[in-house]
């Protein structure tokens, strides 16, 4: 199940008029990058559930078919929460245990080693980790020697801290304990915090540290470094086509780029499939051109992400942005 039913009222005014987990990071948006790594490691069912302009993530996704997997969704008239929206969904896969990753992460996580090490110690739950960077505001998670769940926040705890990178398994008995479907919850309160407070038959919860790529895109700072990190080259593996030759260049011009004369380009610059730009432009450095976007003549553009299927007019000179079909936002996301 991919959590994608979120306002995204950190990432407004963008959200307003978008969906959080179809907002484009590279050349694809963010749920493509999960599709991936939910294939990768062999499952082929995927629930959504809905709720903030969710016609357009069913508009865009269908039933899965272009991305070789069967998507349903779950729909939800009022926003129920994380622990809700699990709890409204889980006749979808009927008792059997449940992958659930929150719609606004990018990840690499080795998926099946998890699944298999939630199986072997027939945990009530696993929680995909990474070490706490110091000084983090994340909320601290703690295990016990063994790798088990020990505390959720608190402070002057011995031993690594660690932060939740939004992928969990779940167990039938640890959605026992969330509240009837239809109401609110959250997965951390009503699930995890509710679990470590049984003293009569406790359930065993399991962390799998991870030490591969993690972003959450659901403020602007976020999204911003996950298009810097794409430019990088540092995005989840199997991001791109051509990625060492893109890394090593700085440049990518995509199939059926329209590209007129005496531009010049300071690196990296990505530029998606049938994206049209003028002639005597300066593009870059770190710049993204989402496809079918075009860029009319002398424009200077520097620190910009441009969506899909947008334009730029002529002349333009646009710096620290995030250009869309809507308008342009400051990458502190004010208008």
């Amino acid at each position: 199940m991919i959590l994608a039913a979120g306002k995204g009222t950190r990432l407004a005014p963008l959200t307003r008029d978008y969906p959080k987990p179809l907002f484009p990071v590279g050349d694809r948006p963010v749920l493509a990058y999960l599709f991936d790594l939910l294939k990768q490691s062999g499952i082929k069912e995927v629930v959504l559930n809905l709720h903030h302009r969710g016609e357009l993530i069913e508009e865009a996704l269908g039933d899965g078919r272009r991305y070789s997997l069967k998507i349903s969704y779950s729909r939800e008239e009022k926003l129920l929460g994380t622990g809700g929206g699990v709890a409204r969904a889980r006749d979808f896969w009927d008792g059997e245990d449940v992958v659930v990753i929150n719609g606004d992460n990018l990840l690499e996580l080795d998926l099946r080693r998890m699944i298999l090490i939630h199986q072997a110690s027939e945990a009530a739950a696993t929680m995909a980790l990474k070490p706490l960077a110091a000084g983090s505001a994340y909320t601290p998670i703690h295990l016990d020697g063994e790798g088990n769940l020990e505390a959720i926040g608190g402070e002057n705890r011995p031993g690594t801290g660690y932060v939740f990178i939004g992928a969990q398994i779940l167990s039938k008995e640890f959605l026992d304990l969330l509240p009837r479907p239809g109401e609110p919850a959250c997965l951390i309160r009503d699930g995890y915090r509710k679990a470590l407070r049984k003293r009569k038959n406790p359930l065993r919860i399991r962390g799998f540290v991870s030490t591969g790529y993690w972003r959450e895109i659901s403020t602007f700072p976020g999204y911003w470094e996950a298009n810097l990190d794409f430019l990088r080259g540092r995005s989840p593996s199997s991001f791109y086509r051509g990625r060492d030759e893109f890394i090593r260049r700085g440049l990518h011009v995509g199939k059926g780029c329209d590209l007129s004369a005496r531009n010049r380009f300071s690196s990296p610059v990505y530029l998606g499939d049938g994206a049209a730009v003028g002639e005597n432009c300066r593009l870059g450095p770190r710049l993204l051109v989402g496809a079918g976007a075009a860029v009319g003549a002398g424009c200077r553009l520097q620190d910009v992400v441009i969506w899909p299927e947008t334009s730029v007019r002529k002349g333009s000179v646009l710096e620290n942005l995030v250009v869309t079909p809507f308008g342009k936002v400051k990458m502190t996301g004010e208008k």
